[in-house]
Formats: C-alpha cells, structure tokens, sequence
C-alpha cells in the first residue's frame, strides 16, 4: 500500500486506529457486497449518522444528542469493543488489523536494540 495513503496512527505506531477497514468496507459496499463491508468493519454504517449530526449541529433535536453524555459513552463503548474484538481475533495476520513493522516506533525500536544488542 502507498504509505501516502496510510493512517497516521498505522505510520507512527504500526498498528492499526480503531477506524483501519472503513474505508475498505465503503468500497465493498459499493459494490453491493455487504458481508465485506462487515469484514473490512463492521461499524462502517454508524458514520453517516454521525454526519447527520454534524451536518445538523445546530437544530435543537441534534443538540440534545450532542448533550447527552451516555450517548458519546455508548458510542465510545462499541468502538473500542469492536476494535478490541477485531484485534483479538485479526491481528496481526489479517488486513485490515496487520501489524507494519515499517511504522516509525516499531523500526525506531529495532534500531535502539539491536544498537544495544
């Protein structure tokens, strides 16, 4: 893959952001091939609600969405659970959670040990 391409946080950390696969999941799905667009991530249909809210920031409904605290926790709760699912049972192995031993902290930390190796 393009290393221009690539996420920030899988550049500098090599491992995959809670988000890695959306974007593979969107195009899957615009293919009409729904059961990749879950493969690739399954919460790749939670962002155009999302956008809504943004989109309508300033009505009155979406503000008492915005305000509302356990909404941002329940939303907080199934990102990192399904991040944390995906990388029990994908990771490293399988795209979209492989591991980049080219990221920035993994190859700074093989060079600091086999400096001091």
């Amino acid at each position: 893959m393009d290393r221009l391409l690539m996420c920030l946080f899988k550049l500098l950390t090599g491992m995959p952001c809670p988000g890695c696969g959306m974007t593979r999941a969107y195009l899957h799905l615009f293919k009409g091939d729904l059961a990749g667009a879950f493969y690739f991530h399954p919460l790749f249909w939670l962002i155009p609600p999302l956008l809504l809210l943004v989109i309508f920031w300033k009505k009155p409904v979406v503000q008492r969405i915005n305000r509302n605290r356990y909404f941002w926790l329940a939303l907080i709760v199934v990102v990192c659970g399904a991040y944390g699912y995906r990388m029990w049972h994908l990771f490293p192995q399988q795209a979209p959670l492989d591991f980049d031993p080219n990221g920035l902290i993994p190859r700074l930390f093989t060079n600091l040990t086999t400096l001091f190796a």
